[in-house]
């Protein structure tokens, strides 16, 4: 099997891995680029780009079936709504195709970086072997696998079928009622989309309220605009178990409630997506699923780097973007910097928008 040396080996083709290897280029290094599907990542595939697309085009939808005073004109019906979904599907995948050049392996190959796709795999601290290419080898690595949808171990979740952030944009028709399990950002996202699109929604969120990373007067006032919009928010309680009913799902909720719908979409968060990497080959800890680093983004591992969603803190594409940017920058530059993540902001996308920056009102008390 053949091995190559690499001034920087980046493993993962999101933003992480993109900008850690784009960045070594840069700066003359000869890295590798190595990518299991396609380069872009959750944001141009089933993040960023696609999501808000939907959501844009959810909005249009809403305001062109009310009226001036908010009231569903004939157009509002959920039936006719849901009518135009494939082609709202149709717009969103031109709008993701429109962007994927940037992220095209040509473009990271005019820069200089060796991009290579197939399942990557530690072999030890230096070597990585990627699937159908052979093995890379380097005194620089990066971690930048990302993270996956995280799917609760419910008894008869996987055997009614769900849709996830992942494969939604795979779809082409909307269900009548659609039952969101989790109330954080994107499940807030897509129950406002899914309503405006025309279909009956309901979101379970076990927290005592939706948002719960927001300031509680912002999350009361969320909960407002999406019960005026027709949305059903039943917060402080679990789901405990689905099953088939007919053409429909009966979700079985903690309190001895239950909920009846055609379609469950899981937004109940991420967890890093490490597996097959065989960290243990490499020195690299793990804890709770996550790769562990300290300040300055090293790993257990001397000489190897973790960036991005795998790390488990704030899952954002610009703090990958900053997390790479540090990493490379102790890598490949003499001194280190440390990550510092004080004062990141972030949105949720619903209508209105929520957005804050820094530290809430919660941890600044917490803090004195």
């Amino acid at each position: 099997m053949k091995t190559e040396e690499r001034d920087l080996i980046a493993i993962g083709g999101g933003t992480g891995g993109l900008v850690a290897a784009a960045g070594a280029a840069y700066i003359g290094l000869a890295p590798a680029l190595v990518e299991k599907h396609a380069l872009g990542g959750d944001c141009l595939w089933t993040g960023c780009v696609p999501s808000k697309a939907i959501i844009a085009d959810a909005k249009r939808m809403y305001t062109l079936s009310h009226d001036a005073l908010g009231t569903p004109s004939s157009m509002g019906s959920g039936e006719t709504l849901r009518g135009h979904f494939g082609a709202v599907m149709k717009r969103v995948l031109e709008a993701r195709a429109t962007v994927a050049h940037h992220d095209d392996p040509e473009r990271f190959r005019g820069m200089g970086v060796d991009v290579q796709f197939g399942s990557a795999h530690f072999i030890d601290p230096r070597t990585v072997e990627v699937e159908g290419f052979g093995r890379f080898r380097s005194k620089r690595i990066v971690i930048a696998t990302g993270a996956l949808p995280f799917v609760p171990p419910i008894p008869g979740l996987s055997e009614v079928g769900f849709w996830t952030y992942e494969d939604v944009f795979d779809q082409t028709e909307l269900p009548p009622r659609v039952l969101v399990l989790g109330g954080g950002p994107i499940g807030i996202e897509f129950a406002q989309t899914f309503s405006r699109l025309g279909a009956s929604v309901t979101v379970v969120e076990m927290a005592s309220s939706i948002l719960s990373k927001e300031d509680p007067d912002v999350s009361a006032y969320m909960t407002q605009v999406l019960e005026d919009e027709g949305i059903h928010l039943l917060t402080g309680v679990a789901a405990t178990a689905f099953e088939r009913a007919g053409e429909g799902v009966v979700a079985r909720l903690a309190n001895g409630e239950s909920v009846t719908t055609d379609l469950v979409f899981v937004a109940a968060g991420r967890r890093p997506n490490t597996k097959g990497l065989d960290l243990q080959r490499a020195g690299v800890q793990e804890r709770d699923g996550t790769v562990v680093t300290d300040a300055y983004l090293s790993t257990t591992q001397s000489g190897i780097w973790a960036v991005g969603d795998v790390v488990g803190q704030l899952q954002f594409t610009h703090v990958a973007e900053q997390m790479a940017k540090t990493a490379l920058r102790n890598a490949a530059v003499p001194g280190r910097s440390k990550f510092d993540d004080s004062n990141v902001p972030w949105v949720t996308y619903s209508d209105p928008e929520v957005a804050h920056v820094g530290l809430s009102e919660a941890e600044a008390t917490a803090r004195g």
